[in-house]
């Protein structure tokens, strides 16, 4: 329903681990319930260029990031570099990324 909605949702995880594993879960589930759901090609276009910005890093584009953020979903922690961060923290702000799972390095100094 908060995704549906175009809300957004923060889960804080205990872990890297934690974080990444319930994206990519949270992902499955959420790719099951939206199919056949026509999205927001808007939406989808700004998911993309989320996607296209991380390939770009220096480290390349993260296989999981890259499974979650066209269905809204991300994952924040410290192992991700400042560039990934700041890109998953802009579509997580502008409602591009609607599930957020992250560790206490969201809640150190951003202010979402």
């Amino acid at each position: 329903e908060t995704v549906t909605s175009n809300n957004n949702i923060i889960i804080f995880c205990n872990s890297k681990y934690k974080c990444q594993l319930l994206a990519k879960n949270t992902t499955i589930v959420l790719t099951n319930c939206l199919s056949g759901n026509n999205s927001n090609s808007n939406i989808i276009k700004k998911r993309n260029l989320i996607i296209q910005s991380l390939y770009q890093t220096p480290v390349g584009l993260c296989p999981i990031l890259h499974e979650c953020i066209p269905v809204g979903v991300a994952y924040h922690n410290a192992g991700l570099t400042i560039d990934e961060r700041r890109l998953v923290e802009d579509g997580f702000r502008s409602s591009i990324i609607n599930v957020l799972f992250t560790t206490s390095t969201l809640s150190a100094g951003v202010n979402l």
